[in-house]
């Protein structure tokens, strides 16, 4: 189900009814030089598909 818009109405975040899958519209990898924050948000999602691979 949608959980955020953009102002074009543009899907940009959904999660499923009890919250355990999320996804979001963003690139942080785009962004590392201009704020050390999006570096944490990218390594900490490349981490957690690291420890839940198959």
């Amino acid at each position: 189900m949608p959980a955020a818009y953009a102002s074009d109405g543009t899907i940009e975040a959904f999660q499923t009814e009890d919250a355990s899958v999320r996804g979001v519209q963003y690139h942080p990898e785009m962004m590392f030089d201009h704020d050390a924050t999006h570096l944490k948000v990218f390594q900490d999602f490349v981490d957690y598909v690291a420890e839940h691979k198959n």
